[in-house]
């Protein structure tokens, strides 16, 4: 390929990004980009699948049943559970299959708070809603037990996150709801803000900056030394 050409793209990648990524950089005005719709699962929907066996040594495939991890023998998913949650079983009401969580569902381990919402093969995987005992809820997607995909996080104190997750972290596009009206929007990796971002003020002031490991070098805003305000980035 010619040498040329080479060079040229990535500098062709990097004005798709900015133009991408534009909205970030000029506008004074929030809007997330993301909407939540919460799956059937999360809504406590009544199951029509048939009722498990009363006898829980018998394999529960293709039902609806109740099984708590103190009393149950499903060994495989107390051994999960344990593995998990250091010790701790669940207690879970929904569908089965193969003698594990698979459908809808509801569980609820004691450090962790509950869980509504989809199942696949004894791991929460799919669309579910996870309250947590110190108040924070989740809401959006899940993969192997882990938030992945589009999910919005809302805390007992008042602040808020929608926009992208991987692997439990904040990853990729998002946006930053605080409790005081301040808002930030940007791209995140790896739960820290990274790369372009715009942080703007309840009274409408605002900057933009090209965020590094979450930190925000020279911080400035039409004019404004924000570092001398009050601020909760």
């Amino acid at each position: 390929m010619n040498k040329e050409i080479v060079s040229i793209i990535p500098l062709a990648l990097l004005a798709v990004f900015l133009v991408t990524n534009l909205d970030l950089i000029t506008s004074g005005n929030s809007k997330d980009e993301f909407t939540i719709t919460i799956h059937k699962c999360a809504t406590g929907e009544k199951s029509k699948l048939k009722a498990c066996p009363a006898d829980v040594t018998s394999v529960w495939d293709n039902c609806f049943g109740t099984y708590d991890g103190k009393n149950g023998k499903k060994n495989s998913i107390v051994e999960l559970a344990r593995s998990v949650y250091q010790d701790e079983v669940a207690l879970y009401q929904g569908e089965w299959k193969n003698d594990l969580f698979h459908g809808c569902g509801t569980e609820t381990i004691p450090s962790r708070g509950t869980y509504t919402g989809q199942f696949k093969n004894g791991l929460v995987d799919g669309f579910g809603i996870q309250e947590f005992p110190n108040g924070q809820v989740y809401k959006g997607n899940w993969k192997n037990n882990m938030k992945n995909g589009v999910g919005e996080d809302t805390y007992a104190t008042g602040d808020r996150y929608i926009g992208e997750f991987k692997n439990n972290f904040r990853h990729g596009r998002g946006t930053e709801h605080w409790s005081n009206g301040d808002v930030f929007e940007g791209l995140f990796e790896n739960g820290a803000r990274a790369g372009p971002g715009k942080y703007t003020f309840a009274d409408g002031d605002f900057f933009t900056c090209q965020y590094v490991e979450g930190e925000c070098p020279g911080r400035k805003t039409d004019g404004v030394d924000v570092d001398n305000r009050d601020r909760t980035d």
